[in-house]
């Protein structure tokens, strides 16, 4: 509720003072992951639902940056691994939130010098860090002797870098349509909370994607056109 309230006050401030500039947006899609208990690179038996919504800040028709959330589930299972003799397996929510920066370079500016709306179609790419919690619930089907669960480091909290794929259709001059692929490699091995009884040595990470919808909030208007005689 806190975060919610947070979000609400800083969306009041920022669209205030900045006409169309800002667009949220609410996302939809799938996500999975991959580390020890899932070994493969495209693994669609493990994409589960996720969610989540955008607040972006366009400071010109190329660049943009962004605040994100998302959340969903992530899975794994020494079943449909090399060592399904070790039993281990295990389902659990995530939830991610971070910033990024995003570099649109073909994208058109979204009224002419007639102050026109003109619809696009960009695609772009976006790097950032993001912060994730996940409270992985790993579990044994076959327990052996010194193999420890939960291991004794296994934590939540993870850090992440982000990097993105996407595309946007800025069809409308209040709305966009977008999808973008956003890889979140961590810098540890307990996403899955299976470190010493796996592979210590590579790191576990998220892979997502969405569909979106962007809404974009203030009214256009003829001098807000980043020093040109247009609109954004």
């Amino acid at each position: 509720m806190r975060f919610i309230l947070l979000l609400g006050i800083l969306l009041t401030a920022i669209t205030t003072y900045s006409q169309q500039r800002v667009e949220g947006s609410l996302l939809l899609g799938g996500a999975y992951y991959g580390g020890d208990l899932n070994q493969k690179l495209i693994a669609l038996d493990y994409l589960y639902p996720c969610y989540g919504a955008t607040l972006r800040y366009n400071f010109k028709p190329g660049i943009a940056a962004k605040f994100q959330f998302l959340k969903g589930t992530i899975a794994g299972d020494d079943e449909k691994t090399p060592n399904k003799a070790r039993g281990l397996h295990f389902k659990s929510p995530f939830f991610a939130i971070g910033i990024a920066g995003e570099i649109i370079p073909w994208r058109k500016y979204r009224f002419n010098n007639m102050g026109i709306f003109q619809k696009s179609f960009s695609p772009y790419a976006s790097v950032g860090v993001s912060m994730i919690q996940s409270a992985d619930e790993v579990q044994s089907r076959f327990p052996q002797a010194g193999q420890i669960i939960p291991e004794p480091e296994d934590k939540n909290f993870f850090l992440s870098l982000t990097f993105g794929l996407g595309a946007r259709y800025d069809f409308h001059e209040k709305f966009t349509l977008g999808a973008e692929g956003i890889w979140y490699p961590t810098f540890s091995d307990y996403l899955d909370g299976v470190s010493k009884n796996g592979n210590a040595d590579k790191k576990d990470w998220i892979l997502s994607a969405t569909f979106y919808i962007s809404y974009f909030f203030g009214a256009a208007e003829p001098d807000f056109n980043f020093g040109k005689t247009r609109k954004f």
